[in-house]
């Protein structure tokens, strides 16, 4: 599995550093796929006119990207929606995120929901007045994840 933590850089642009998989990984990766029915059919429902092998050795090189985060505009209160838009190259099958306060403590965490182009999560009572970060962490069907967090503005 690859684990990633994605930086925005100055121009806005978002770079993943990804830790460095050895290609013989990614092959067993994809015999395992093969010989387990149901990694098989969720890599042919992903990508149903791609070789099989061929998808899960790139599912297994290249994680999520987690391409921003956006609260609605106004004040943060119960309900205030958090959206999020993350791709990969075949699935992305888990995006969670976690509400912390200024100090670091984790007010709130959750699934998000798959919403047409992007996800959304919507902020509980108690984490509205006192948000200061929102963490987001994407997984994609080769198990490799990668996180982003990212400061909310007042």
């Amino acid at each position: 599995m690859n684990h990633s933590h994605q930086t925005d850089q100055p121009d806005g642009s978002s770079h993943v550093d990804a830790t460095p998989v050895d290609l013989e990984e990614a092959i067993e990766h994809s015999e395992f796929v093969c010989r387990t029915p149901k990694a098989l059919a969720a890599y042919r429902a992903a990508a149903p006119k791609q070789s099989i092998v061929r998808r899960a050795i790139c599912d297994y090189l290249y994680p999520p990207v987690i391409l921003d985060i956006a609260v609605d505009p106004g004040p943060v209160v119960a309900g205030k929606r958090v959206k999020i838009w993350a791709y990969d190259d075949t699935k992305i099958v888990c995006l969670s995120l976690r509400i912390l306060d200024a100090a670091g403590h984790q007010l709130e965490s959750g699934r998000t929901h798959e919403s047409g182009d992007c996800w959304e999560y919507y902020v509980g009572s108690y984490a509205a007045e006192r948000m200061a970060t929102i963490e987001v962490g994407a997984s994609d069907l080769a198990g490799n994840f990668t996180d982003k967090v990212q400061a909310v503005n007042p």
